[in-house]
């Protein structure tokens, strides 16, 4: 088995020894199952996209966990923007302004991978070049109250720009 293996959407990840993998599959929302060696502790916290397995493999166990990420992967809806502005995530919609849609759409072009600051000034303020105000800064904290309810959180990545996660959606009510 290579270090993450891929079958169908679910990869197979040593643990420990491939937690930078485990950690980018974590942050881009996709399924992992870790393979642990014998002996080797489970991580202390895991997603809901995320189980293990330990060595040696039982195929039957490794089927069925599999199978059962691949079922809670395809019952979390992604996120849509249509051509009204309106982010549709499952059953949930919100409505945003064109900047704010601009700045949603490069970020969902790159979901949980960081997107530079100056591609996402770009992507808002077209054929500006520049923010001397900081006003990617507004249409961030903006766009940040409106997916919240999508389970879309948007993270600020440090000298880099900022990422945008996807979660499970909050409980109706």
């Amino acid at each position: 088995m290579t270090p993450a293996a891929v079958h169908d959407d679910v990869a197979l990840v040593r643990w420990p020894h491939d937690a930078p993998t485990r950690g980018r599959r974590r942050a881009r929302g996709l399924a992992t199952l870790l393979v642990l060696a014998p002996g080797q502790p489970p991580p202390e916290t895991w997603s809901p996209l995320e189980d293990w397995v330990r060595e040696p493999l039982d195929a039957v166990e490794l089927y069925t966990r599999r199978e059962h990420l691949r079922r809670r992967l395809a019952a979390r809806p992604a996120a849509v923007l249509d051509d009204d502005g309106l982010l549709h995530r499952g059953p949930h919609w919100v409505a945003l302004s064109p900047a704010e849609g601009r700045l949603v759409a490069a970020l969902l072009a790159n979901l949980g991978s960081a997107v530079a600051r100056a591609a996402l000034v770009d992507a808002v303020r077209p054929h500006v070049g520049h923010d001397p105000h900081r006003t990617l800064d507004t249409f961030v904290r903006r766009a940040r109250d409106r997916l919240r309810p999508l389970g879309l959180v948007i993270h600020t990545v440090r000298g880099t720009g900022f990422l945008l996660e996807a979660r499970d959606l909050p409980p109706a009510g």
